[in-house]
């Protein structure tokens, strides 16, 4: 039957559109039979889709429409031709607002969201001196959030009460969010849902989920969305959520057990007598008579706990049984349990743990199956994947029961003891059920039983090893509950430590490896070092201390180490991972040319890359003759070759090894894995040093889209490559993009790492070469500063990574005019660098030339000359001489023998230098304009104005697009081309450059800087 589409229309107004008002324009929508206009009704409809949700495709507005009219037909051919339209009962409406709504990202919170539903009003009783508590401590208005914490027992009420609070007050808030906060990882996991709900975070586990928290947090302290109410429920403790909450904009209403709370805390206690009589009954309804009596006595027995009145009432109804039975019950139990002393340590209210010791039973004579599922939620974390428990009955031993994983499950949540989460595909367990349930296992002895239960449900979910993209994401879920047993193993063990011995060597320490696994993929080498500190001390304690498992663990401790910049602690690592895999292999296994390439990649980063080119030359052929030439292991060693080739100053060589694994790691992880990203930034860093920084910059940002795609956009991986392409920019002459970069890069990473990491200290000197290219010296100087402080903290003043900021730092001085202090600095770095490598290595001379400048500005012009030319020869034996370094080296030696008044050697240097740089950059490029005023300069002083000029107005161009036409640099540049017009005798040239210096000179200086007075005075000369 054909339908048609009729909309009231309402022409709307610009700006953004909340649900409201979407279901507003829904609502007008009617649905009509045998209409005419079929197709004029439905552009209608689309044009104002497209108005409301900003879509501009028509590929998907027609898909938007299509939804709505598949969702239509379905209902018309369920209703029958009898109803004309749809009416704004149907269910329809509340699906295609959801679906249409989901298209777009909220700009304000949900009315509600996440809110747990409240007991109904027949089994609640209100308690109203609460919700004045709340209301008054909430009124507070010298803060910018308010904190009040709702304390008490677990099961007093506190989260009913909230939800009390909430209905009776909610109206006051513009929206208000339930957060489930038992710990930091609940938390965040909250905050990325609410993120996820809200369209503020988009695709599937693709950035660190602390990371998403903290945007969700930014997001709520944003002042258009001031008035909230956020509700931490379950805090164990302020420090939970001390990083997570916001700090300004709305309310926050937090419970937890714990009493102690920066701000307003109101204490929750059990009901009073009459509330807990009133509550009863008003679950129980209609009670016998005879009964009655017993309503006071059950309160009583029971400590008047909520939680614990609502599930003996439960029971009480399930079994149909009186209170009186139930008393009789409860009687028997007490004494069973008290005498085992199963109360919490910090809890007297021992009822509810005899009510749920009860239900307990129940459960487990409807179903000995679901009893041990429940059992074995009580050593995991909250949140529990029913993934993760669906093939809990395939794991149990002498399972005899066929019932179905659902019908078990339903069992536990009918009982109460689990609650469903549908949206996100788990359930939950109150942590007092949890611990009840641990330690009644204590008292019985089944505790041991239990951890392997639970082990064993672990080992078969936990996907370790898996280099699988989709398995990152199930890692990062299961390792809350591998995190949660591991603390309740070590709380057991402190308390039977004769089980320890037994406990370690058949469960923990696989645990401990998992965890490593997944940490590290996670990219959490602090968690990774201290469990693998632990695995390592149970395997010397199990097995003999050159045992192969000690080895591995060696290895992967190692790795944490090196992740944490501690190369030289990850070496020693390696070394005696070595010593006992030759022991045991012999010197030509595939098991020792994996470790000699991790000490490879130690041996580099401890800045000897010879060392690190020979260890990993020696696995090479060992893995090439186990996998074979095109394994994927064989390329990530031939990546580690490529980089210490590149260290070596050989990138040519480098960029052969790096190309032969990008091709391995194309065909076996494809063109979008990380692995393949971090070859292909290191293919880019080669590209740049061979002088292709185009090629780098297309490499390095090909590399980048993947780290983000599956780091996300502020994690440190990311981080590093922005770092790495911001020294291309630079490169290409780019400096403002180079500085935009690692400016991000530099956030990331301080936020990542702690704030004096060696990470933020590479990014810091990057990033200070940045502003020195944009003639920016001072700022340069601040960051190279801070950058030496972590270096000289983490290696010691006489380590050669101090010495690289030690000649960055020099030439920060020697731009800002102090050549003395810049050649002192200078020194130090020659003497440590010079101790670290030979006297003739490439990296010596790039001192010696620095040296060099310093020396010529200080006028010693035969020492520069000696040191310049000591430079050249290395530069010429290691670079060859037709490289940019040679030619930097050549300039400078050129600007020495003019000032030693041999301008006819310079021009033949500089000439050669400019040869070199425009084969290198091309003709447009700042080094080669930099030449060129050398070369103008030194043509100026050996009589040639005429080439001078040329010279200059080469430079001109290329100085005005790099820097800006207003630059000092310009404004210099001008000076001399001015000088070279007026040789010429063309004095009208000559007045009019000198006035554009003078004026920008006085734009960026002021007009009564000394240096803008004295060429105002030269101005009027001219």
């Amino acid at each position: 039957m054909a339908f048609f589409l009729l909309l009231s229309i309402r022409y709307l107004c610009s700006g953004n559109w909340y649900d409201d008002e979407i279901e507003d324009f829904l609502l007008r929508i009617r649905f009509v039979v045998n209409q005419p206009n079929h197709s004029k009704l439905d552009d209608i409809i689309k044009k104002e889709i497209g108005n409301i949700y900003k879509i501009s495709g028509k590929k998907d507005i027609d898909m938007v429409f299509d939804f709505a009219c598949g969702k239509v037909e379905k209902w018309w051919e369920q209703q029958g031709s009898e109803v004309s339209y749809l009416t704004r009962k149907d269910d329809y409406f509340k699906e295609a607002i959801e679906h249409l709504y989901s298209l777009k990202p909220r700009e304000n919170l949900f009315e509600r969201w996440n809110i747990p539903p409240k007991i109904a009003g027949r089994n609640f009783i209100e308690r109203k001196y609460l919700n004045e508590k709340i209301l008054d401590y909430l009124k507070t208005e010298n803060e910018p959030v308010i904190l009040t914490a709702l304390q008490g027992l677990g099961g007093v009420g506190k989260t009913q009460s909230v939800l009390d609070f909430i209905q009776k007050h909610g109206e006051k808030y513009k929206g208000i969010c339930w957060l489930n906060a038992k710990d930091e990882d609940q938390l965040i996991s909250e905050y990325v849902k609410l993120g996820r709900a809200l369209n503020i975070i988009y695709g599937e586990d693709k950035i660190p989920a602390a990371q998403q928290a903290c945007y969700v947090r930014n997001w709520l302290e944003d002042s258009k969305r001031e008035g909230w109410l956020l509700i931490y429920d379950n805090v164990s403790n302020y420090e939970v959520i001390s990083k997570l909450r916001p700090t300004k904009g709305g309310k926050i209403i937090v419970t937890s057990r714990n009493t102690e709370w920066p701000q307003g805390s109101i204490g929750v206690d059990v009901f009073t007598p009459p509330e807990s009589e009133l509550y009863v009954k008003k679950i129980l309804g209609q009670v016998s008579e005879s009964d009655r009596p017993n309503i006071g006595i059950l309160a009583e027995k029971l400590g008047r706990l909520p939680l614990a009145l609502a599930q003996a009432c439960a029971y009480i109804k399930e079994n149909k049984m009186t209170i009186s039975r139930y008393l009789e019950i409860y009687a028997e139990r007490k004494l069973y349990l008290l005498s085992h002393k199963t109360l919490p340590k910090d809890s007297n209210h021992e009822p509810v743990f005899i009510t749920w010791d009860i239900t307990m039973d129940a459960i487990c004579n409807e179903s000995n199956l679901a009893s041990r599922l429940l059992i074995a939620c009580a050593y995991l974390g909250n949140d529990i994947p029913k993934d993760l428990l669906r093939i809990f009955p395939e794991i149990v031993e002498n399972n005899s029961e066929e019932k179905p994983f659902e019908e078990v499950l339903g069992i536990l949540l009918r009982y109460s003891m689990l609650v469903s989460n549908e949206q996100s595909g788990s359930v939950s367990i109150h942590c007092l059920v949890q611990d009840v349930i641990r330690l009644k296992s204590e008292e019985s002895g089944e505790t041991k039983e239990n951890i392997e239960t639970v082990f064993q449900l672990l080992q078969e979910s936990f996907p370790y090893g898996s280099d699988k993209l989709e398995d990152y994401a199930k890692k990062r879920q299961l390792l809350l509950h591998l995190e949660a047993f591991l603390s309740h193993i070590d709380d057991w063990l402190e308390k039977n430590p004769l089980e320890k011995q037994t406990i370690e060597k058949y469960y923990l320490m696989d645990l401990l490896i998992w965890m490593d696994n997944g940490y590290y993929d996670l990219g959490n080498p602090r968690r990774q070092k201290e469990l693998l500190e632990r695995a390592l001390a149970i395997k010397e304690k199990h097995y003999e201390s050159d045992h192969c498992e000690v080895a591995i663990t060696l290895v992967n401790l190692g790795n944490a180490y090196y992740a944490l910049d501690y190369p030289q602690k990850a070496k020693e690592l390696f070394e005696q991972a070595l010593a006992i895999k030759e022991k045991h292999y012999g010197p030509d296994h595939f098991e020792i040319a994996t470790v000699l390439g991790n000490l490879g990649t130690a041996y580099r980063a401890l800045g000897n890359p010879q060392k690190a080119k020979e260890l990993l030359e020696w696995a090479l052929p060992i893995l090439k003759k186990h996998y074979g030439s095109d394994h994927f292991e064989v390329a990530k060693l031939l990546t580690n070759l490529g980089i210490a080739y590149g260290a070596l100053g050989d990138p040519q060589r480098a960029r052969e090894l790096l190309e032969r694994a990008l091709a391995i790691q194309e065909k076996y992880y494809g063109f979008d894995h990380f692995e393949f990203a971090i070859t292909l930034a290191n293919l880019g860093t080669v590209y740049g040093a061979l002088g292709d920084p185009q090629k780098a910059k297309e490499l390095l940002e090909q590399a980048l889209v993947i780290d983000k795609e599956h780091y996300g956009p502020d994690h440190c991986k990311v981080a590093i490559t922005l770092t790495n392409l911001g020294n291309i920019y630079r490169a290409l002459g780019d400096c403002q993009k180079a500085r935009e970069l690692l400016e991000r890069a530099l956030v990331i990473k301080e936020k990542h790492y702690e704030s004096d990491h060696c990470e933020v200290a590479i990014t810091l000197v990057n990033l200070g070469n940045a502003y020195y290219a944009l003639d920016y010296p001072q700022k340069a100087k601040e960051l190279f500063e801070r950058a030496l402080a972590i270096k000289e903290k983490h290696y010691g003043f006489g380590h050669f990574q101090v010495a690289i900021i030690l000649g960055s730092l020099g030439t920060a001085y020697y731009a800002l005019g102090d050549p003395q202090k810049a050649k002192e600095l200078f020194e130090q770095a020659l003497a440590i660098k010079e101790k670290h490598y030979e006297s003739g290595h490439f990296q010596v001379a790039k001192l010696l030339t620095n040296l060099g400048a310093a020396y010529r500005a200080l006028g010693n012009l035969q020492k520069a000359k000696e040191l310049l030319e000591r430079a050249l020869v290395i530069d010429k034996e290691h670079y060859g001489p037709d490289h940019c370094e040679v030619a930097i080296t050549l300039t400078n030696l050129g600007a020495t023998y003019r000032a030693l008044g041999n301008p006819q050697r310079a021009k033949e240097l500089l000439e050669q230098a400019l040869t070199i740089q425009e084969k290198h950059y091309g003709p447009d490029h700042c080094e080669v304009a930099k030449i060129l005023i050398n070369l103008g300069i030194t043509c100026y002083a050996l009589g040639d104005p005429q080439k001078a000029q040329v010279s200059f107005t080469r430079a001109l161009p290329i100085f005005k697009k790099h820097y800006g036409p207003d630059h000092p640099e310009v404004a210099k540049l001008l000076v001399n081309l001015s000088d070279a017009y007026g040789a010429l005798g063309n004095h009208k040239k000559q007045k009019e450059l000198f006035a554009r210096a003078s004026s920008i000179f006085t734009k960026h200086y002021g007009p009564d800087h000394p240096e803008v007075v004295k060429l105002l005075a030269e101005l009027d000369d001219v």
